[in-house]
């Protein structure tokens, strides 16, 4: 019983975003055949039966910041745990650590300077032979922009103020950007640093 208990979690765990989302429906005029198909689009994200994302993150010059990917194992509808992440930069490496029991890899370090830095994160061991297909999964990228303290930034969502359609018209592929949308950034990008907020999921979109 205690073993089914926790398979049910982990499955909870992994479409929790959908089953909260359906609640939406009524207000945001989404099918649940268009639920279906982003839930589809999660699952196909997933490469070699993992999902493996890097997050980006701001950070101050010479000040210590954390490095963050997380490893999802499809497959078993779980975390993996105790896998080994590399972050590097360049040719560079930063240091390998663990991913912990919610499968997220941490790594501090800090930016030398002001400046964006590319951080590349892969996998580069697993905790047994039933993981092993994670090793063929292609690395992920995460950015860290380091900024000084004075740097003034604007903070723009995305929903109906660039892109002129919904959340789920986004999953959906429906999306069209705002109008004059990309004229407004431009102008403004001229005098602030820009930041997207979104409270789309990462598991729910690409990075390129």
């Amino acid at each position: 019983m205690r073993k089914s208990t926790k398979v049910s979690r982990r499955y909870f765990r992994f479409l929790a975003i959908l089953i909260v989302s359906a609640a939406c429906l009524p207000v945001v005029g989404c099918s649940l055949g268009q639920l279906a198909d982003a839930g589809a689009k999660v699952t196909l994200a997933a490469e070699h039966g993992t999902l493996f994302y890097a997050f980006d993150t701001l950070a101050h010059p010479e000040k210590s910041t954390e490095l963050l990917a997380q490893v999802i194992y499809v497959k078993k509808f779980k975390e993996a745990e105790k896998a080994t992440v590399e972050f590097s930069l360049g040719k560079e490496s930063l240091g390998e650590v663990l991913t912990d029991k919610d499968g997220y890899a941490r790594l501090k370090w800090a930016p030398p300077k002001a400046g964006d830095y590319e951080i590349k994160v892969k996998i580069k061991a697993v905790p047994d032979d039933d993981y092993k297909e994670m090793l063929k999964v292609t690395p992920a990228s995460l950015l860290v922009s380091a900024c000084p303290k004075e740097t003034r930034f604007i903070v723009i969502d995305l929903d109906h103020t660039v892109v002129a359609s919904s959340f789920f018209k986004v999953l959906t592929s429906g999306a069209k950007p705002m109008s004059k949308a990309d004229r407004v950034v431009g102008e403004l990008a001229k005098k602030y640093g820009i930041i997207y907020l979104t409270h789309r999921p990462d598991l729910l979109g690409n990075k390129y």
